[in-house]
């Protein structure tokens, strides 16, 4: 019996729990091929070294997927592995569950992994590894395990082969239970293989754990495996091949129904009850659950076995980098899509969770699974792990303005990084941290690392306009009126100026004024264009000077007093003696003549002080003044 809905219900709250609890995904992959799988590993121990051990590929088979995987104890520094020659390193973006473990020296522990598909060698099956050293670190701390899964094609066996990559996410406390994953339809004619990756288990204590299978007890396992004999504290793996409906152990490994000692296979067809539901418990025999006490560190469990399964096939990027802030779509294809159903885990930071193209949609790194169900009840789940790369900090950036009617403003920014590039308005991007010839508004400046991911600041370029200023000198005056003008003006290097009907083209100027009046003096300034200038004019005043005649009485014996003027509308003579009193007035307009001021007024000899006032025709006035004396 095939218990699908209850299964898969009990999948979606693990994994929404496991989502709150920070940790990632329980299942790595499942998959069902026509061919088979093979699994095993080495450990140092509490140290590093190099060993070997065996794998087992069907000659002539085509290799489908080859993963290493391997753990961390606390924070090491990166190392490398030599694994026969070829020198791998563990990308820590490349983890996939970290939890600790109550030995407070062992924490936390973290399982990454390598995919080595495309460099593996079907016809090897013997592997030397070595493990990096360490020196100077916390103790326990650094690299000691790697183990090998490797699925591989082949078209001889006559029936399929399922399998399951379970990584633990558990703290290790002695006593850890974890619930069976969604497993496809068995054929429980065949065995149904379960194989542990441990390490340190029983170590130099000598202590075991107990292994239960659906409450039920296998053995226990504890020591050092075969292949890790010089080795303390190197663990318990499980070294196997499954294929054409067979379980074979490697190493010390015995495919039978029970696990003891180094021996960590086991077939456990009997203990499911065709209820396709395996729960197995790890069980430290002395101190489950004390803190402070060395127990094992478990890493993941496999479980392959026959299926009535057909294989089908759907293509999936096993990963995805978005920057920050942004989205990205997560795509299954197969043909057609229509005859499979999905369900991603966790069901968190995605547009949809049903679909076979959501879009990321969170702004931290995840790994994904997604289950896919082909038309029948036989699903297979892949991984995926979406990284959210951080973007450049916002851009620094200077400008400087444009000129009038130009496109000459510039922004600078400032350099972070040298593998940046940059772009103005989304355009196409220049190695260049400077943009020139930028016409004045709004422009938007991005930078861009090796990534390409992107972070911009919005920045103004202001528009300078010419400011025309000058000055006159004198700006009135009796004609002939030179006047000098002085030009002050700024943004700007064009002048023109334009007073009477001369046109000048100079910075200052210098005008003589012949005739009497009122005359506009302007100047236009610019820079480049003409038609963005800046205009300013004065007033200059000109005007003819009074011809003031004052005869003796010998010249004009009838005592007449005569001025001479031009342009005066009105004129009031005042007349005052040597005490300053004024003796004498008259009011006089144009049409009166200015010739007589005095006419049969008479004075006595003597020296008086008189006062012109006179008028213009627009209103100004000029005061003229003076002494008479009377023989």
């Amino acid at each position: 019996m095939y218990l699908h809905l209850n299964i898969k219900s009990f999948l979606l709250i693990c994994f929404i729990l496991l989502n709150i609890s920070g940790k990632t995904q329980l299942l790595f992959e499942q998959d069902i091929v026509q061919g088979g799988i093979t699994g095993a590993g080495f450990s140092a121990g509490l140290g590093y070294g190099s060993g070997n051990f065996d794998i087992f590929i069907e000659p002539g088979s085509t290799i489908l997927k080859a993963y290493l995987f391997t753990y961390r104890v606390g924070f090491p520094p990166n190392e490398s592995f030599i694994l026969n020659n070829d020198t791998l390193y563990f990308d820590t973006l490349n983890k996939l569950t970290s939890f600790n473990h109550k030995n407070e020296f062992s924490s936390p522990i973290e399982i990454y992994y390598y995919d080595y598909s495309n460099i593996i060698n079907p016809n090897i099956t013997n592997y030397q590894i070595t493990l990096p050293s360490k020196s100077g670190l916390p103790i326990n701390w650094g690299y000691s395990t790697i183990f090998m899964v490797v699925i591989y094609e082949n078209t001889l066996p006559a029936k399929k082969v399922s399998y399951s990559i379970i990584l633990n996410d558990k703290n290790n406390l002695g006593n850890e239970t974890y619930s069976s994953i969604e497993l496809n339809e068995i054929d429980y004619l065949d065995p149904v293989g379960l194989s542990l990756y441990t390490d340190r288990t029983g170590g130099t204590s000598g202590y075991k754990s107990e292994i239960f299978v659906n409450n039920q007890s296998i053995g226990l396992i504890g020591g050092n495996d075969q292949v890790n004999t010089i080795y303390s504290a190197s663990g318990v793996k499980g070294h196997f091949y499954y294929q054409n409906s067979q379980l074979i152990g490697l190493d010390d490994d015995l495919a039978n129904s029970t696990m003891n000692n180094t021996d960590a296979i086991a077939n456990v067809n009997a203990l499911l009850n065709n209820q396709n539901n395996l729960n197995l418990q790890i069980l430290h025999e002395s101190f489950p659950n004390q803190p402070g006490i060395s127990t094992s560190t478990n890493l993941a469990y496999f479980i392959t076995h026959s299926t009535p399964c057909d294989t089908f096939t759907v293509n999936l990027q096993d990963k995805y980098q978005v920057c920050q802030g942004d989205s990205t779509q997560m795509q299954v294809t197969s043909a057609p899509l229509s005859n499979h159903t999905f369900e991603w885990e966790p069901q968190v930071g995605l547009s949809c969770y049903n679909c076979a193209q959501p879009y990321f949609t969170d702004t931290v790194s995840r790994w994904y699974t997604v289950r896919i169900w082909n038309n029948d009840s036989c699903s297979k789940v892949l991984p995926v792990r979406v990284e959210v790369l951080e973007k450049p900090l916002d851009p620094i950036i200077s400008v400087s303005p444009s000129k009038c009617s130009d496109s000459s403003g510039t922004a600078n920014v400032q350099v972070v990084e040298s593998s940046y590039e940059y772009s103005l308005n989304n355009g196409v991007s220049q190695t260049s941290n400077i943009f020139n010839n930028l016409f004045a508004g709004n422009h938007l400046i991005s930078v861009i690392d090796t990534n390409g991911c992107q972070s911009s600041t919005a920045i103004t370029i202001q528009e300078t306009y010419p400011n025309a200023v000058f000055s006159a000198t004198p700006q009135q005056g009796d004609v002939p009126l030179e006047v000098s003008f002085y030009n002050t003006s700024t943004g700007a290097n064009n002048f023109i100026w334009y007073i009477e009907q001369d046109t000048l083209y100079s910075v200052n100027a210098v005008h003589t004024f012949n005739t009497e009046g009122y005359f506009d003096a302007t100047l236009v300034a610019y820079d480049t264009y003409p038609w963005c200038s800046d205009t300013t004019n004065v007033k200059i005043f000109a005007e003819y000077p009074f011809t003031i005649f004052a005869p003796s009485l010998q010249d004009d014996k009838d005592g007449n007093y005569q001025i001479y003027t031009s342009g005066v509308k009105s004129l009031s003579y005042h007349l005052y003696n040597a005490l300053g009193q004024i003796i004498y007035t008259k009011e006089l307009d144009a049409s009166q003549g200015y010739q007589d001021l005095w006419s049969a007024y008479t004075v006595a000899k003597g020296t008086y002080v008189f006062k012109i006032v006179a008028k213009g025709e627009n209103g100004e006035e000029k005061v003229v003044s003076g002494k008479v004396v009377v023989m």
